[in-house]
């Protein structure tokens, strides 16, 4: 078995821990993980600057691999893909951001580290750890109990040194939006440190990235429900493991992939001003997802429910024009694609005046079902509105 094919078989998959935590916040889910990845969980004390804790991450790693990082762990991947972006097979993002320190950080945070030293770890995790989980959780649950400890396990100088790394941390907004690999992004309803709207805007920066949004966990969800976060990794490993088949593909195949999946989108910007509802659902998938641009926030599951919320809308007579179409070629079976697009929406009847202009964008992912390639997910976004 050569190389790439035993990485499509188990790929290394680099679990990267997050402030103050240890290999007790991943240990639900590896457990799970272990039929499909061959696991490192890696641990961060002593270290201060996020720089050297994705040095220390190269080393350990094998010379190809899948990266996971949970909250400050995020950080440091997208730091490891600035480095060596060629080694990394698979971006995994869970509770964390890209965004740079706030203003009131390092009071906010130095106010733990003082608490840290003056009366011990222990006063930091009861102070610390129940604000970052979902507000409905039960402290007493043995879960809870874990993480204390787990907290507890850390120093006051290795607190320390972690903080001093998040108050410094490099810009890396820019480095998502380069990933080319799988990309998955998972934050939580009850993560108010890290909240949905905050993964939502990552994932507009990276067409790459398929977003999910966990019910009943806060920001240490692999602790809170690593059943579910397990399911969301097992799924990005699928697609970790089927990009390994890219380079089957000769550049005709990707070629031709490239002009099916545009096409789709010309096809729907056509059919949606012809109100063809059954022909524009045909373009989805059976468990598709679809955001219009009009409500980012809303997501219609399913091709008959995307039907049925087209035959929704009142009539109204509007023409689509779409550009800047990219698509990239993820593997044999999966691409996902990013566009622009101008709305006008008209008043009247006979020849019509232009009433109002929205201009937006998609983010498409596309799979190939027979001898067709459909959305599989469509979200869109309104950046501009104007009056004709």
């Amino acid at each position: 078995m050569n190389d790439t094919a035993e990485m499509r078989a188990r790929p290394a998959l680099m679990l990267l821990s997050g402030l103050l935590c240890d290999e007790e916040i991943w240990s639900g889910v590896a457990e799970a993980l272990s039929l499909f990845a061959d696991l490192t969980v890696v641990i961060f004390p002593g270290f201060s600057s996020i720089e050297a804790m994705a040095e220390h991450v190269l080393a350990v790693a094998p010379p190809r691999f899948a990266l996971a990082g949970h909250s400050m762990g995020g950080r440091v991947a997208l730091e490891v893909i600035r480095r060596e972006p060629g080694r990394v097979l698979g971006l995994a993002l869970l509770n964390t951001g890209v965004h740079g320190a706030a203003a009131h950080e390092a009071a906010s945070r130095g106010r733990l580290v003082d608490l840290a030293r003056t009366e011990g770890m222990a006063a930091v995790a009861a102070a610390w750890l129940p604000p970052m989980l979902d507000r409905k959780t039960n402290l007493l649950d043995p879960v809870i109990d874990g993480l204390m400890r787990m907290v507890e396990r850390n120093t006051p100088e290795s607190f320390a040194g972690q903080i001093q790394a998040l108050l410094s941390r490099p810009e890396a907004g820019s480095v998502l939006q380069s990933v080319d690999v799988p990309v998955l992004l998972l934050s939580a309803t009850g993560d108010t440190w890290s909240p949905p709207n905050q993964h939502a805007a990552m994932r507009a920066r990276c067409p790459a990235a398929q977003l999910m949004i966990l019910e009943g966990a806060g920001h240490m969800s692999p602790a809170e429900q690593p059943a579910a976060v397990a399911s969301a990794l097992a799924e990005w490993l699928k697609r970790v493991k089927e990009s390994l088949e890219v380079d089957q593909l000769t550049a005709l195949d990707k070629l031709l992939i490239r002009e099916v999946c545009a096409r789709q989108i010309y096809k729907y910007a056509r059919l949606n001003d012809s109100c063809a509802w059954r022909d524009l659902a045909a373009l989805f998938t059976e468990s598709a997802v679809l955001c219009r641009p009009s409500e980012p926030d809303v997501s219609i599951d399913g091709r008959q429910r995307i039907l049925e919320s087209f035959h929704a809308r009142p009539p109204r007579l509007t023409r689509h024009v779409v550009s800047n179409v990219e698509v990239t070629v993820e593997s044999p079976r999966r691409a996902h694609a990013a566009s622009s697009m101008v709305l006008y929406t008209a008043t009247g009847g006979g020849i019509s005046t232009i009433g109002s202009i929205a201009v937006g964008s998609f983010h498409d992912q596309f799979i190939n079902v027979g001898d067709s390639w459909l959305f599989a997910e469509r979200r869109g976004a309104i950046v501009m509105r104007g009056n004709a």
